[in-house]
């Protein structure tokens, strides 16, 4: 006998947002719930008619309550997260040909919400960050190995995120058994040097690139070339480094 799947339903004129695209279903939107699903269960989203819209994890613990998967029916297996992952894949191919250093699959965009994966030649950060792909994380590490064989992986799991779900945050190394470290290309940069170290409990990864000092950990590049990085303050309102007394040409080079 096959189990038959929780409902979400919508409240009347509450489907636009997920029928124009959108991939999240916040409580408030919610008229009922048949069923009764666990957190991270997987639900089927309906409109007010009983109309299906799609297949979503929960988390009734979350203003976003329902992150969409699917718009079909499909069973959300490691086939699944395999064919997800390959899409993202061929889409950086096209737009980043050659990139060894890139983000492979970035959430909703792929659609795969909550989970983010960067490569660093054959090493991965993954980071998870709901407790739908928490509950499907041996599907997703095997959808990786099986998609990008890498050679070492970190997972990252101390976004602040993380707490919003109801999820605790730590960091480990998913493999690599000792450290790992090896010099990758990325558009605009000449090299980043990536490094994974650090026993399970405490295991961090590092990029440095060499023209721009580009920090993974930072996520901000810092320029060298007019002297030391201490030199420069970060702008939050122009989002960029600025060397105090420098004026900027268009190109957002500094002249001074």
């Amino acid at each position: 006998m096959v189990a038959t799947a929780a409902r979400l339903v919508l409240r009347k004129n509450q489907d636009r947002r997920v029928r124009g695209g959108h991939p999240w279903v916040f409580s408030n939107e919610v008229a009922q719930l048949e069923g009764e699903p666990a957190n991270g269960d997987l639900v089927e989203i309906m409109d007010f008619r009983g109309a299906y819209l799609g297949r979503a994890y929960y988390n009734r613990n979350s203003l976003i309550c329902a992150r969409l998967l699917t718009r079909s029916r499909d069973a959300i297996d490691a086939a699944f997260f395999v064919k997800r992952i390959e899409r993202a894949l061929r889409y950086r191919g096209a737009v980043l040909p050659g990139a060894e250093a890139l983000r492979v699959v970035y959430g909703e965009a792929d659609q795969l919400p909550g989970l983010v994966v960067d490569r660093y030649g054959d090493v991965l950060a993954v980071q998870i960050l709901t407790l739908g792909i928490e509950r499907r994380a041996d599907l997703v590490r095997e959808a990786l190995e099986q998609v990008l064989a890498p050679r070492g992986a970190v997972r990252l799991a101390d976004s602040p995120l993380r707490a919003l779900e109801g999820l605790p945050q730590s960091r480990s190394r998913a493999s690599a058994s000792r450290r790992t470290s090896r010099a990758v290309r990325r558009p605009g940069c000449s090299s980043i040097s990536v490094s994974i170290a650090g026993s399970p409990s405490r295991a961090r990864t590092a990029g440095a690139c060499s023209t721009c000092s580009a920090t993974r950990a930072s996520g901000r590049s810092t320029p060298r070339a007019a002297g030391p990085a201490r030199s420069w303050r970060w702008t939050p309102r122009s989002r960029r480094w600025r060397r105090p007394g420098a004026t900027w040409r268009a190109t957002g080079s500094p002249t001074g």
